[in-house]
């Protein structure tokens, strides 16, 4: 069948420390993780360095679908990897871009709404870590650019909700080395105002929204995967600002949090994915904004993602399903 090649590109890393990045790729998608499938030799940078880094892959059967990711860290600390990118080789030489590879310069993140009011979705993507570019929905599956969103320093996720009830959906960014939250009030043009930040904890990795006092306003759970090892709550108050956060006591280095009902008394609670403890915190809302204490469950190996559902058909129990870093 003979062999191809391809060219593989990450952007985007930028560091004050020295840091490094690898390409990982198989042809079976469950075979791609740390240890698994192939991997390109680790490339190094010098701090303050941005991409492109370029890997070459040789070796590739023609028409065979490959799964590749990348990922990186700073020099010493433990590698992140973003998701699985299907690529199918064609021809030798084809030319791979990627998303920068996650570490401290972010991942790359995704949210989807229709920010211009045309009843079809648009996307907001993730730029340099301290901006998200906006893609608005041409309604034929192709996209053109909507502008550019400046954030906190780092942001690692983007959640979106009507946080001042104008009927236009609002956006809110986790800022990881900036311990705070920014929120950018959508115009319903596909533009947004300038952001307006609020304090929360150590590191915030990701959050999710929903009234957990029952206002009708829409409020904040943050993840914060820095030392303290604890959760942002913060109350909207309906016109896009929110009050002071208070912390509430999760596992270690917490990822991500989902809000649901998970003991269906119709309040809502909090699941939270920690990558450090490899458990999930559940915390049961009380309906006013205020938390129990966590009961902790045993989880795979590094959990870094949590989302809620109804998994068993016909059946009362509800819970949150947790997914691993490989």
């Amino acid at each position: 069948m003979g062999s191809t090649s391809a060219t593989l590109n990450a952007h985007g890393y930028t560091s004050g420390k020295q840091g490094q990045a690898f390409f990982q790729y198989s042809s079976a998608k469950n075979a791609l993780g740390t240890g698994f499938g192939l991997q390109t030799p680790t490339l190094r940078f010098p701090p303050n360095l941005s991409g492109p880094f370029t890997a070459q892959v040789s070796g590739l059967s023609p028409g065979t679908n490959y799964w590749f990711r990348v990922c990186g860290n700073d020099v010493g600390d433990q590698p992140h990897c973003n998701g699985d990118l299907e690529f199918t080789t064609t021809v030798a030489g084809a030319a791979v871009a990627f998303g920068p590879p996650l570490g401290i310069a972010g991942m790359s993140v995704l949210a989807m709404g229709d920010f211009n009011g045309d009843g079809v979705a648009d996307l907001v993507v993730g730029g340099s870590g301290t901006s998200f570019e906006v893609l608005l929905n041409n309604g034929d599956a192709t996209f053109r650019e909507g502008g550019t969103l400046d954030v906190g320093a780092y942001s690692f996720s983007l959640a979106v909700g009507d946080f001042n009830r104008d009927g236009r959906p609002d956006l809110v960014s986790a800022n990881f080395d900036a311990a705070d939250v920014s929120i950018l009030l959508g115009r319903g043009d596909g533009t947004f105002q300038n952001e307006l930040r609020f304090a929360v904890g150590d590191g915030p990795f990701g959050g999710d929204v929903g009234d957990f006092n029952g206002d009708g306003f829409l409020d904040l759970a943050v993840a914060n995967d820095g030392s303290a090892a604890d959760l942002s709550v913060l109350l909207g108050r309906g016109d896009g600002t929110f009050g002071q956060e208070r912390r509430l006591a999760v596992g270690g280095a917490p990822e991500s949090v989902k809000a649901g009902d998970f003991n269906g008394d119709g309040r809502l609670d909090l699941a939270v994915a920690n990558f450090g403890s490899n458990d999930v915190s559940v915390l049961l809302g009380n309906g006013d904004g205020s938390f129990q204490t966590q009961p902790r469950t045993a989880a795979g190996q590094g959990p870094v993602s949590v989302v809620a559902g109804d998994f068993r058909m016909h059946a009362s129990g509800r819970g949150p399903a947790v997914q691993q870093r490989a």
